[in-house]
């Protein structure tokens, strides 16, 4: 089965202040580290959409890795997601919603999620705790419903839409709900680490 990643690092990380894709946590990048993690469950199709500034972003993607650019980022998370959708293998039979603002998601759960994906499950949700978190796993059937989606509803959409259909699965990974959006989770969570 062909199962690929889509890794959403388009966005202006406004409360941030700089590109997120390109901040450090134990001394490698967000965008090295989820590429490394994903490589590791031997993925072999790994998409990443950049947008704000995307020229600054693109000579620090890991090799290996395929890029697209969304000029039109400003219109949210699913205007990316679409043009990554645009951009898979013809063959491509499941992928992963990886979002850049998640660096602490393990290759455990990467791989938690690609197996079920392989076993057929249509859409996978990983919850830490009771909650919902990232990534998402999509079987390529949901594409078409993605790209028709409203993007101001965003991927969302198709989970409600397709309730039924979604498995939410308990990790023991609290990094699916690690969302690093300011500076002073960044300083929380790099102090953690280094605990």
């Amino acid at each position: 089965m062909n199962i690929s990643a889509i890794i959403l690092a388009a966005g202006k990380s406004e409360r941030m202040g700089t590109p997120k894709p390109l901040l450090t946590i134990g001394g490698s990048t967000f965008l090295n580290t989820i590429v490394r993690n994903l490589k590791r469950v031997g993925l072999k199709e790994i998409i990443v959409v950049l947008g704000y500034k995307a020229e600054e972003i693109r000579p620090h993607i890991p090799e290996g890795v395929r890029c697209v650019v969304n000029e039109n980022y400003q219109r949210g998370q699913l205007s990316s997601l679409k043009v990554a959708l645009n951009a898979l293998s013809p063959d491509t039979d499941a992928f992963l919603m990886v979002l850049a603002d998640y660096p602490m998601v393990s290759d455990a759960t990467y791989r938690l999620i690609v197996d079920l994906l392989a076993k057929g499950t249509p859409i996978v949700l990983p919850k830490y705790k009771g909650k919902r978190g990232h990534p998402v796993g999509f079987s390529g059937v949901y594409i078409s419903q993605l790209m028709n989606a409203p993007e101001d509803v965003g991927a969302r959409f198709v989970i409600k839409k397709n309730i039924k259909s979604v498995v939410e699965t308990p990790v023991e990974d609290e990094g699916v709900i690690v969302n690093i959006n300011t500076r002073e989770d960044y300083k929380k969570y790099i102090l953690e680490l280094r605990r």
